[in-house]
């Protein structure tokens, strides 16, 4: 009986580090960029969230779930552990509760 070794998909990411206490995800995107030698950071972004480049900061980020996708692991727990462990999400629950937010219809874009 032959065994067929396992193979990761295209996309998945085997050296993405692993977060220290409080790191946000900007700090693990930028070590990652680092390690790997990633030539530019626009290769870096459409690589690891197949998106140009946008602000990576340590509020609660809207492209976390294509990043977790390429994570070993279940998507769904990597996508929890990315929102809890490296952004601010868990202050903004202890405010808002674990409902995610919604925008008020009488706001409008670019309005303080």
């Amino acid at each position: 009986m032959s065994v067929k070794p396992y193979t990761p998909p295209a996309s998945f990411l085997p050296f993405f580090p692993a977060g220290f206490p409080d790191e946000t995800i900007g700090s693990r995107v930028i070590r990652y960029h680092i390690r790997r030698g990633c030539p530019t950071m626009y290769a870096m972004y459409k690589h690891l969230f197949g998106k140009s480049p946008f602000s990576l900061t340590g509020l609660v980020q809207p492209h976390l779930a294509k990043l977790a996708e390429k994570l070993p692991g279940s998507p769904q727990a990597n996508l929890l552990e990315l929102q809890h462990d490296s952004t601010l999400l868990p202050l903004f629950q202890q405010f808002f509760g674990p409902k995610s937010a919604v925008r008020h219809a009488d706001r409008t874009p670019g309005t303080p």
